[in-house]
């Protein structure tokens, strides 16, 4: 852009509380001074009327609306977003001010089931009791169940004992089927089964409950030995369940009860009926490893080893990073097997599978625990959470396996959970602080937002002023100056020729600078939008990916591919689900710091490098005034313009000062709660830091001994697996020692014969 084409005349620009007109006369150096003063006196009134709009304008200030917050934290928890959900009618549900309001009873009972949806089991019950205690809705009574499944939850049998008399009491029959069932529970739980039964048999048949109350009958009278009606009970709960989709509690339910028909096949010794029951668990089913393993020691049972070899393959095959345990043992009782049959050179492989895949994740659980890692790294690496400690397998089935273990894992995934919320509220509120304390914390108010632009117009058509000034002072000095001095003065103007050309790539009026803010914006958005789209192209992928995981299990499960190349081709997939999963987090922190570069994009921070630009002018124009004043060379009349354009700048700085104190005055109450909530996250932290702490608690102290376990556990399938080679080496050995001893004993009995025909010739021969 040229010098002089920076403003082309006159522009009327809507002003905040008026008109402020910017006045660029597009002139040549031979323009009056008359005319540039004129020019200085039309900035000045414009700047005035600018700063009567700034004495105290009324900042827009948003009040919450309760009804309209309901209903978006309502949205958010019918789309399970349900910490999303509690954190935004928390606040809500809590104010004083808004506690009549219509909207608050149904608001409070979304606040609570969307606790309890995150596990907060104590703080959601307090909530459901408020429910309870008001007015009547129909919610209520799921309110109702809710606190006896929290009871249950929370292992407490007399309250929910205490619960369902009231809930009887208050309800009576609206309850029926749920409460029943929920009491069946709670007695099977405290060990009452005869109890749990007869509250399972009172569930009527039209209910939704009642197929899993029939299966749960059924392992009650497991506990009691009645295992004649178990059986019927497993029965007609599968029967029942036969034509449920998959993915449904029903579904789940006819997967169970096949297990557990099954099992009492296995006890009694009926393997054929009990190889029937578990091959009804079909390959989509959370329970079919538990199926096809105990299908394969029914198998051995029988004696049918062949097949007890291909289901054990299988398993092998399709346990890799789900469940370690079937994986070693399956891959252990395989070479076994082999070894039986001595087919040696499969049982070795097998046995080397099982070493090549254990051995490193033996040594690398002997180097978590050696090498100071808290518990919830090593929990991490071990449960596959954590990509620096990750161990190549899942030994999650183990670390959990006592019921200690179980409650103390549970406390460290809480504290793992809660870890992950501080560290995303501890993101949200960095991001919250960079944008109020950054410049573009003008655009949160629209009134000085618009304040804010105008005042840069204005300060860019001062430097447009000064620049006509200041080639009024070159024409006028030129001539006269000594060579080496116009040398300079020319060197000078180069420099600040440059300076203004640079100002005038920056946007520096009122229409420029909206304009590259919406055009920023739109990029963002854009760019979030293909971020948006990349990470659904790549969660179709890695679908298509587990698609061909599942049609590679039907193939293997069907025999139409060999176990070798079914795990080359497994592996690879692996490594391709493992690369999608990276490229997802990898869009989704870029999609983040979109996010926040959108909410920090305005008319303040654009403007940054317009005033960093006229700053370099500024300094530019002054190198030139100043030689040409030293070479004695002074205008009265281009003095007098000057002081107006000082007293100008003067009054503009003054303006912007005005509105960063305004901004800051209101914004000063977010700063604070700003400052609370890190506060309060610094508490938060320095309660997981004693989690973490290996020896700090009772659930890390059970933790780590859990882990030793662990690393003994696999130090012991690698043993076996190493002493299953060496025991084939030996029995190849004995083979060929056999051999080799049958081989003598079969060439002695040869020369005894010939000895026997020889004696016999030499006989006939006297």
């Amino acid at each position: 852009m040229s010098i002089g084409g920076l403003y082309r005349g006159p522009r009327t620009q809507a002003a905040l509380l008026g008109a402020i007109v910017l006045f660029a006369p597009s002139v040549l150096f031979a323009q009056s001074v008359t005319a540039l003063s004129s020019q200085a006196d039309e900035l000045s009134v414009s700047v005035d009327e600018l700063n009567r709009g700034l004495v105290r304008p009324e900042l827009e200030r948003h009040e919450v609306d309760p009804g309209r917050r309901a209903a978006e934290g309502e949205v958010l928890f019918l789309v399970g977003d349900y910490e999303g959900a509690a954190t935004s009618l928390a606040e809500l549900v809590e104010s004083r001010e808004h506690a009549a309001h219509p909207a608050m009873p149904r608001a409070r009972y979304i606040l609570a089931e969307s606790l309890y949806q995150v596990g907060a089991y104590s703080i959601a019950a307090d909530y459901f009791e408020t429910v309870l205690a008001g007015p009547e809705v129909d919610y209520q009574r799921d309110a109702a169940v809710r606190l006896l499944e929290i009871a249950l939850k929370l292992r407490r049998y007399e309250e929910v004992d205490q619960r369902y008399g009231q809930m009887l009491a208050r309800f009576g029959d609206d309850l029926g089927d749920r409460l029943a069932y929920l009491q069946g529970r709670a007695r099977h739980l405290s060990g009452d089964y005869n109890a749990a039964v007869t509250a399972f048999r009172t569930v009527p048949a039209n209910s939704d409950l009642y197929v899993q109350s029939r299966y749960l009958a059924g392992i009650a009278l497991v506990q009691l030995d009645d295992l004649e009606n178990a059986m019927a009970e497993f029965a007609a709960a599968s029967e029942l369940s036969a034509e449920a989709m998959p993915g449904t509690p029903e579904h789940d339910v006819h997967q169970l009860a096949q297990l557990a028909i099954g099992r009492l096949n296995y006890e009694s010794s009926a393997f054929t009926p009990a190889v029937l029951a578990y091959a009804q668990v079909d390959s989509q089913s959370d329970h079919f490893f538990d199926a096809i393993y105990e299908m394969s020691w029914t198998l051995i049972r029988e004696e049918r080893f062949t097949d007890a070899i291909y289901n054990l393959e299988l398993l092998y095959l399709l346990s890799e990073g789900a469940h370690s345990r079937y994986r070693a043992e399956a891959g252990l009782v395989v070479g076994d097997l082999y070894r039986r049959n001595e087919r040696f050179d499969d049982a070795v492989r097998s046995f080397g599978d099982v070493v090549e895949e254990f051995e490193p994740t033996r040594a690398r659980i002997d180097d978590l625990l050696r090498g100071g890692h808290s518990v919830l790294e090593i929990y991490n690496a071990l449960v596959g959470h954590d990509d620096t400690l990750r161990t190549g397998l899942r030994v999650s089935d183990w670390v959990e396996e006592t019921p200690e273990m179980t409650r103390a894992m549970g406390v460290i995934r809480d504290a793992a959970r809660l870890e992950g919320w501080v560290e995303s509220a501890r993101d949200t509120v960095n991001a919250l602080d960079a944008a109020l304390n950054s410049r573009s914390r003008v655009d949160i108010f629209p009134e000085l937002r618009n304040a804010w632009a105008h005042l840069v117009g204005a300060q860019g058509t001062s430097l447009q002023i000064r620049s006509d000034l200041l080639e009024v002072e070159r024409e006028r000095s030129y001539a006269t100056l000594p060579p080496a001095e116009q040398t300079r003065l020319g060197e000078l103007r180069a420099l600040s020729t440059a300076a203004w050309t640079e100002f005038g790539n920056t946007p520096n009026s009122f229409d420029e600078l909206l304009e590259v803010e919406t055009q920023r914006g739109d990029e963002i958005q854009a760019m979030i939008l293909d971020v948006y789209r990349t990470e659904l192209q790549l969660e179709g992928e890695l679908r298509e990916v587990q698609s061909m995981r599942d049609m590679l299990r039907e193939r293997v499960r069907r025999g139409e591919t060999s176990r070798d190349v079914a795990l080359q081709a497994e592996a690879e997939l692996i490594a391709e689900e493992e690369r999608i999963h990276s490229a997802m987090r990898e869009r989704r922190e870029l999609r983040e710091r979109l996010e926040v570069r959108a909410a920090t994009t305005g008319v303040g921070g654009i403007s940054a490098d317009s005033e960093r630009a006229a700053q370099e002018v500024l300094f530019a124009f002054a190198q030139e005034h100043d030689l040409i004043a030293g070479a004695g060379a002074t205008y009265d009349d281009l003095n007098d313009v000057y002081a107006k354009l000082d007293d100008i700048d003067r009054r503009i700085g003054i303006s912007f000062s005005a509105i960063d104190s305004l901004v800051q005055d209101v914004l000063l109450g977010f700063h604070q709660v700003l400052a609370d909530e890190s506060r309060r996250l610094e508490a938060y932290e320095a309660v997981l830091r004693r989690y973490e702490r290996s020896g700090a608690t009772v659930a890390g102290s059970i933790a780590m001994d859990s882990f030793r376990q662990v690393r003994d556990r696999v130090a012991e399938i690698t043993l076996r697996a190493n002493l299953g080679m060496i025991d084939i080496k030996w029995w190849e050995k004995e083979s060929v020692t056999r051999r080799i001893s049958d081989l003598f004993e079969e060439k002695d009995r040869q020369l005894r014969i010939l000895d026997a025909d020889f004696a016999e010739i030499r006989l006939s021969d006297d």
